[in-house]
């Protein structure tokens, strides 16, 4: 996806996931025979959990995926002005 290299990882039906790290983010895709869809979740030493109960479109997981690892950008507020005009 134009070269970007994003904190989680998408593994296609028949490949097997590159390399592993504890709390990724990972997107599976189901294989035909189970129906069609993504599951969205993070991987542990023992365990994958599931971020969301039911498959998901690739749209909505990769969106999900990159939600849950881009950083929130924070905004200052602008400090107070006493001298303002209210009118």
């Amino acid at each position: 996806m134009g070269g970007r290299d994003y904190n989680f990882q998408i593994v296609f039906k028949g490949k097997a996931l590159p390399y592993f790290r504890p709390g990724q983010v990972v997107i599976f895709q189901l294989s035909n025979k189970t129906g069609n869809g993504f599951w969205l979740g993070r991987t542990f030493s023992h365990f994958f959990e599931f971020e969301r109960l039911a498959p998901l479109s690739y749209r909505d997981a990769f969106c999900l995926a990159k939600a849950l690892t881009e950083p929130e950008s924070v905004m200052q507020a602008p400090e107070p002005d006493d001298q303002l005009n209210l009118f």
